[in-house]
């Protein structure tokens, strides 16, 4: 019979204990390019957010509603340090303090007893990150060496797709998939090479950050083995499908570097 939802797991808002959790860790939710001169709506953990570029180059991560008279800041005007809500022209720091109150009379103290809920962001990779956790637990940014190739080209993307952030991540532990759905099944024949039709045997071998996923197949008088690593909670580094299996060879680096995002419960970003 159908199981229940986890929840336990799956459910990511604010107070949650996988929300409170998955708020400890960097998470990226946009690319650099999709960042342009107007704010931009984001949703991220269970919570409704705007994203903008401040005229200084600055990167803002606020609480979407203003904290006036709750006006949308999707609809907010870009400044050289912030950016002001269009309805009264409250104007916020990138961080969330309040710098000005325009309607208010000069002796107002509105500015120093108020501020717009904020998140920290960094940009790297082509990618724009969050941290939405306790400020004063802030974690190291990450580092991975899989982008410090000198030939390296970045190629970033962002898919929105609409199940929870625990089904990515099982997929990606799941090498039986890929003999299936991406070779026997695939009708253009091409997505993964064909020694990856062989079913394979499979072995999960913990790490410090995780586990690899590995599956080894025997093709001709080859033994291929591919491993996918999984960083917990989120974050998932795959090769290519594409090793015809011809020759020995040993490719000690990644294709794909993977986060499963959580939008919400119910929703994930692929990036």
């Amino acid at each position: 019979p159908p199981q229940g939802e986890d929840t336990l797991l799956t459910h990511v808002g604010p107070g949650t204990p996988c929300g409170e959790y998955m708020r400890r860790y960097w998470h990226p939710f946009l690319l650099t390019s999709e960042l342009g001169e107007l704010p931009v709506a984001v949703r991220l953990l269970g919570e409704d957010l705007v994203a903008f570029r401040d005229q200084s180059g600055r990167l803002g991560l606020l609480h979407k509603h203003c904290v006036h008279r709750g006006v949308s800041l999707e609809f907010g005007i870009i400044a050289e340090h912030g950016i002001r809500c269009c309805y009264h022209g409250w104007h916020f720091d990138c961080g969330g303090p309040l710098l000005d109150t325009p309607a208010e009379p000069d002796s107002s103290r509105i500015k120093n007893n108020f501020c717009q809920g904020a998140y920290q962001v960094r940009e790297a990779h082509g990618l724009i990150f969050a941290y939405m956790g306790p400020p004063e637990e802030t974690p190291d940014f990450p580092f991975y060496d899989s982008f410090e190739g000198a030939d390296l080209v970045v190629a970033p993307f962002r898919m929105p797709l609409p199940c929870n952030w625990l089904q990515i991540v099982e997929n990606a532990a799941d090498p039986i998939h890929n003999a299936y759905l991406h070779a026997i099944m695939s009708a253009s024949g091409n997505q993964f090479s064909a020694p990856f039709k062989v079913p394979p045997a499979l072995d999960f071998v913990e790490t410090p950050l995780g586990f690899l996923s590995m599956a080894t197949r025997k093709i001709r008088d080859f033994v291929f083995i591919r491993a996918g690593e999984l960083m917990l909670p989120n974050v998932a580094q795959f090769p290519s499908g594409n090793n015809t299996v011809e020759k020995e060879s040993v490719r000690a680096f990644c294709s794909t570097t993977r986060w499963a995002v959580p939008v919400d419960d119910n929703n994930s970003f692929y990036i």
